[in-house]
């Protein structure tokens, strides 16, 4: 009998562990849950989309000379706002905002690691207002051990202004540590965010 009754209270105690110890957990996770929301909600209460460009190709020459600073010039790239808008539901009664989100070249074939790089960037500019150059991401300095692939850091900058047409040109801007080593062809991949103002 003594047996039984010390049994059933051992799972008294351990029923009463159990809940106090679930109490805590859950006063823990609405805590966290408080603290964390109001960072998962935007200032603006917004709708935000993504736009992504992947594999525009250009080609850097061998041997370039580390000593000057190197453009290649992308024209007519499609933004393919329509797509884009029409998908998200997007009105011309809608405010919005667009800015650079992420960037990444990578070498076509992932022969050439870009450690010959010392510093990249890739600009917006229109055929209307040639000497206006928008830095949209930017690499600087590139790591000593870069790979075949190469993020790049987007800018704050808010293009929306600039996007009148449904065509955009950049300029990727590279200085070089050392001659290219080879044609490195290359594929330029970048995002643009939305966002509802």
């Amino acid at each position: 009998m003594e047996h039984a009754i010390l049994q059933r209270k051992q799972y008294s105690w351990i029923d009463y562990r159990f809940a106090k110890h679930m109490k805590y957990k859950y006063y823990i996770g609405l805590l966290m849950l408080v603290v964390l929301a109001p960072s998962c909600v935007r200032e603006n209460g917004g709708r935000n989309f993504e736009m992504v460009y992947d594999n525009i190709l250009f080609t850097m020459p061998a041997g370039l000379n580390p000593f000057e600073i190197h453009y290649f010039v992308l024209r007519d790239i499609p933004l393919n706002k329509v797509f884009y808008f029409e998908q998200n539901n997007v009105t011309d009664q809608t405010k919005w905002r667009i800015k650079p989100q992420a960037a990444r070249l990578l070498s076509v074939f992932g022969s050439v690691d870009y450690d010959f790089i010392e510093e990249a960037a890739v600009v917006l500019f229109t055929e209307d207002q040639p000497n206006l150059n928008l830095e949209l991401f930017f690499r600087n300095p590139v790591p000593l051990n870069q790979g075949p692939s190469l993020d790049l850091v987007p800018t704050l900058a808010d293009i929306q202004s600039l996007l009148k047409t449904d065509k955009i040109n950049l300029r990727v801007k590279l200085r070089l540590r050392a001659p290219t080593p080879e044609f490195v062809e290359t594929f330029l991949s970048f995002k643009l965010l939305a966002e509802e103002i």
